[in-house]
């Protein structure tokens, strides 16, 4: 157990170190390194790239054609911004996975396999509840407090860059061949840093909100993940414990963003695109 727990917590520091290495810049303010190649290798699948697109509409029209081919291809696609800081977390957490997990080489199948004994429900509880525990007054104002309406988000974003609001030069989609699209975090395994969920846990909560809410994963950064609904969520109990559990799994969407869970609950009952990042 002491072995295991050591193991975590040199991956974290690992990973965590690769990113502090370049946060110095936000993602969204530089142009995006290309190491499609690098990722393309490790995910060793089938892929499109879009080179210059001229419109993040451009992009997503792309990626819808390729939803309809996926269905009868057998395939799902997502949505890859290339950078440096992705594919040095990825392979590193491919190559300490054995560490934390005994021997056991790092597969897609493996991560899958790990989500299966983790319950999200309890897991985004438990982590709500920590996370309004030690929630700043100041971020929070009140859990529940009463706030300025909230922006809703029908587009993805992740893969602009936020000066020219234009795609980055280089953008990968891959067509992961799957049809469980929850199984997308299994693939490019980010996170596990900075309160950013592991890749285990994240296939846990996509599946769970997959089931529950018909979400997909259409977007991954080095530290962002975005996902898509089809239909708006109009229930304000079910709206209301949705904004406590994407609390729980990402807080900075409260604290660097809405400002209280009911204006993410607001935020949600108009919103498609949900949107997680971490700092």
């Amino acid at each position: 157990m002491k072995k295991a727990v050591i193991a975590v917590v040199i991956i974290a520091l690992i990973v965590t170190s690769l990113v502090l290495i370049r946060r110095q810049i936000p993602l969204e303010f530089e142009p995006a390194e290309d190491h499609s190649e690098e990722i393309i290798a490790f995910l060793g699948c089938d892929y499109e790239i879009v080179r210059n697109a001229r419109s993040a509409a451009a992009v997503t029209r792309k990626y819808k054609a390729l939803v309809k081919r996926g269905k009868t291809e057998g395939f799902t696609p997502l949505i890859i911004v290339p950078d440096s800081i992705l594919c040095e977390s990825i392979y590193t957490f491919a190559e300490y996975y054995d560490a934390m997990y005994y021997d056991a080489e790092y597969s897609p199948e493996a991560v899958i396999k790990e989500s299966e004994s983790i319950n999200a429900v309890e897991f985004l509880q438990s982590r709500s509840k920590y996370a309004a525990s030690i929630g700043s007054d100041n971020y929070l104002l009140g859990i529940t407090g009463e706030r300025p309406v909230a922006g809703t988000y029908n587009n993805f974003t992740s893969f602009t860059n936020f000066l020219t609001n234009r795609p980055f030069s280089t953008i990968l989609i891959a067509k992961i061949p799957t049809d469980k699209p929850w199984e997308l975090a299994a693939w490019i395994p980010m996170g596990g840093f900075n309160e950013c969920p592991s890749p285990a846990e994240q296939v846990a909560v996509f599946k769970y909100w997959h089931e529950q809410y018909g979400a997909v994963p259409v977007v991954v950064t080095w530290c962002t993940w975005e996902l898509q609904i089809e239909n708006l969520i109009k229930d304000k109990f079910t709206v209301k414990t949705l904004a406590k559990e994407q609390f729980g799994f990402c807080r900075d969407i409260v604290w660097q963003g809405d400002g209280s869970i009911d204006n993410l609950a607001n935020s949600l009952i108009w919103s498609t695109v949900w949107f997680f990042w971490w700092d």
